[in-house]
């Protein structure tokens, strides 16, 4: 092994028209007494110079010492001149990670993502649907992890937390203890600022879930789920969707085998069944 106190040659770092190698010492810092006296003019925070120069592998190195966390690392002198190195990381706004946490339970470690997607949510103006979460205030008021599993273990016990999804119960309120509710995805989609709604049977419901109530009050009623929330997007009442005909007859027929969904319809209802409340005579399928 060569002497790390040994100083390149003049030429050794050029290319053949004369410019240095790039991420090598320039020509005036090949001096191990002159780099170590650039080197402790410069503003490194905690960082302390705690070796001399050395070279290998045709790059100067110097060992530094942080004085707030007590590490010792070495870095390449040109990352320390051209300002890649400034301060120790324990002391920059991007903390030194922790060591994950090894959960056994599969439920722990299923609810330890889903924290971190909510606390990513509320906390990074650079995550999908900020302005939806953290952007208009809904805050993560849970102070951990630990303290969100223990949490959600206790007050809202689940086999495994797959095919259920973590609601707020109040949609303007935190993520914190009272306001979290698990829900099916149709239950969570249905909790929303954007929701587009119509009054049925006395009850706001989604565009997307009248068919649904409506197939149930009325097994004949023909027309698709698709051409229904169409139909209530243009501003139809669903007393007027009800008496809707095709303008043109004809064409592939709707399968009537299609069911509607009981857990959408028990969104709205303690019980699948209800009065239909326009008339109770069959549909003309013209």
């Amino acid at each position: 092994m060569a002497d790390q106190s040994t100083v390149p040659s003049k030429d050794q770092y050029r290319f053949k028209d004369g410019r240095f190698m790039p991420g090598h010492i320039a020509k005036h810092r090949r001096d191990p007494a002159k780099v170590l006296e650039a080197l402790l003019s410069l503003d490194l925070g905690t960082l302390t110079i705690a070796s001399e120069v050395y070279w290998r592998d045709r790059l100067a190195y110097v060992r530094l010492t942080c004085s707030a966390c007590g590490i010792e690392k070495e870095s390449v002198t040109n990352n320390l001149f051209s300002g890649g190195v400034k301060n120790c990381r324990c002391q920059t706004k991007y903390k030194v990670p922790e060591p994950r946490i090894k959960y056994t339970d599969a439920r722990q470690k299923a609810l330890s993502s889903r924290y971190s997607l909510l606390s990513q949510r509320c906390n990074n103006p650079r995550a999908t649907g900020y302005h939806n979460y953290g952007g208009r205030g809904i805050e993560n008021r849970f102070k951990s992890v630990e303290e969100f599993i223990t949490w959600m273990l206790e007050n809202l016990p689940h086999q495994t937390y797959k095919g259920v999804e973590i609601d707020r119960v109040d949609n303007n309120g935190h993520y914190e203890p009272g306001n979290l509710r698990l829900v099916p995805h149709i239950v969570n989609a249905n909790n929303k600022r954007n929701r587009r709604s119509v009054i049925y049977q006395g009850v706001s419901v989604s565009f997307s879930h009248l068919w649904h109530l409506l197939k149930t009050d009325y097994p004949e009623f023909p027309l698709a789920a698709s051409t229904v929330d169409r139909l209530a997007r243009e501003g139809m009442s669903p007393e007027e969707i009800l008496k809707h005909r095709r303008q043109r007859p004809g064409g592939r027929p709707h399968n009537k085998n299609t069911y509607p969904d009981s857990n959408i319809v028990s969104l709205y209802r303690s019980t699948g069944n209800s009065k239909p409340f326009l008339f109770s005579q069959g549909f003309n399928h013209d």
